[in-house]
């Protein structure tokens, strides 16, 4: 019980942590609303109780999630419910997957939670070049033929 409620108050912190960069790329990149509204979703419950068990501070307790079962039902819910993510934008998955062209302001909300993430994430490690060698290692390792 007491690492639930560790989990809990930590994975509390990390959200508003991550809340407050994305909120300040937002809000520099002009579109205030979207970074006051970000992942609103992750205060849900399906969200939020997987998040819990599944937290340990150093990465998304959704890679940990899907790590661990194979999947995450929080992922499921929160790439569903949120436009800025480039995953909610495919369809047609039987057919291979088409991908539906992202509206740019959900496109710089993408950019903005990366980089929130980044500077959540990595703390004082966090710099501009380890996020674009992140970017760099994602497209190599999700899109090969790039």
């Amino acid at each position: 019980m007491a690492r639930i409620l560790k989990n809990l108050f930590k994975h509390l912190l990390m959200i508003n942590i991550h809340k407050f960069y994305v909120c300040l790329y937002c809000f520099k990149a002009g579109i205030f609303w979207r970074g006051i509204k970000h992942d609103i979703s992750k205060f849900h419950p399906i969200e939020f109780f997987e998040s819990i068990k599944f937290y340990d501070g150093k990465k998304s307790p959704i890679v940990n999630a899907k790590n661990s079962k194979g999947y995450s039902l929080a992922w499921q819910h929160h790439k569903g419910h949120n436009t800025h993510h480039y995953e909610y934008w495919v369809d047609k998955l039987d057919d291979g997957g088409v991908a539906i062209k992202m509206p740019y302001k959900d496109v710089i909300e993408l950019i903005c939670d990366y980089i929130g993430a980044g500077r959540a994430y990595l703390k004082n490690n966090f710099t501009y070049e380890s996020e674009y060698e992140w970017w760099l290692n994602k497209l190599k390792n999700e899109h090969p033929k790039i």
